[in-house]
């Protein structure tokens, strides 16, 4: 998405767009940090994810996630 790179101050790299900012807050609210990241990564970095997002097997895109799911971990 291009309004998540622009230069800013002469820094690439640097995003302080709502977009930016939003995508973030959506990474972050899907870690889950109570996970030792060197015991297990999937767990930490995207073990909050299903709890705000349930699976949902009535929807294509949800069997996809599923067996994408099953497939990383």
């Amino acid at each position: 998405d291009e309004a998540c790179i622009r230069e800013r101050d002469g820094l690439e790299g640097v995003c302080d767009t709502k977009a930016c900012y939003e995508a973030a807050r959506r990474m972050l609210a899907s870690m889950n940090r109570d996970v030792d990241p060197c015991n297990d990564f999937y767990q930490f970095s995207c073990g909050s994810f299903r709890d705000r997002e349930p699976y949902q097997p009535s929807s294509s895109f949800g069997m996809l996630q599923y067996q994408v799911d099953r497939q990383i971990q």
